[in-house]
């Protein structure tokens, strides 16, 4: 149809305007799961070198799995409360 024609009028420098923004906001969120990641496997190597390597280990994924289902709460209002939002 005719209003069709005018939505689409190709590319243009505009469209690329707000990547210097959005390349600062990924590169903070990558930094932020990288350091997360990173801390938790020095978790990992800092309790294999305790006493009883075997039984830090196992209290330490006990209460890593306790701590992901806790905050699987907050990350579930978060999704359902950012749907709603948007």
């Amino acid at each position: 149809s005719e209003r069709c024609r005018e939505t689409w009028r190709g590319f243009s420098v505009q469209a690329f305007s707000g990547l210097p923004s959005f390349f600062r906001l990924s590169a903070a969120s990558a930094v932020m799961l990288c350091l997360e990641t990173w801390y938790f496997q020095i978790l990992v190597l800092l309790a294999g070198l305790l006493e009883n390597p075997e039984l830090a280990l196992d209290s330490l994924s006990i209460c890593m799995t306790i701590s992901g289902w806790v905050f699987m709460i907050s990350v579930g209002f978060n999704a359902a409360i950012s749907v709603r939002v948007s």
